[in-house]
């Protein structure tokens, strides 16, 4: 009989990471597609995978930094915290690796002054009430 308190913890194995990541993947608009995920998202709709328990203290993955890091041979373990994985998409769910970049927060601010969704571009068509779809849809 194993102790309680041996380190062992009873009930099933857990899926591998990369493994519950896919299965919350929709794939199927094919390769070139957004491949949302369907799985828990924070406000602004970025994907989250646990990597532990539920409620183990461990903070939860961004899926798209697990997808880009699979997708590139890498363990999420190896983006360095600084650096961010940008969505060439503007789509928060998507974990196509083709759609995403690696790069610093520089990079994505740039990014969204350039695709006309920073925060400052949205106030001003705000206040000269030009809203757009993805406006109203809020953030």
């Amino acid at each position: 009989m194993i102790p309680f308190d041996a380190g062992v913890r009873p009930g099933p194995k857990r899926k591998p990471l990369a493994v519950r990541l896919w299965e919350k993947v929709d794939l199927s608009e094919g390769p070139d597609a957004c491949w949302p995920f369907s799985g828990s998202k924070t406000a602004k709709g970025y994907g989250k995978i646990a990597i532990g328990g539920d409620s183990n203290g461990v903070p939860a993955l961004y899926a798209h930094r697990v997808a880009y890091a699979l997708g590139n041979g890498l363990d999420e373990s190896d983006i360095p915290d600084k650096m961010e994985v940008r969505h060439s998409c503007d789509n928060p769910s998507c974990c196509n690796p083709q759609h995403l970049l690696l790069g610093t927060s520089t990079d994505n601010k740039t990014d969204a002054a350039h695709r006309g969704r920073a925060f400052w571009q949205r106030a001003k068509r705000d206040a000269e009430g030009k809203f757009t779809s993805e406006d109203l849809e809020g953030d």
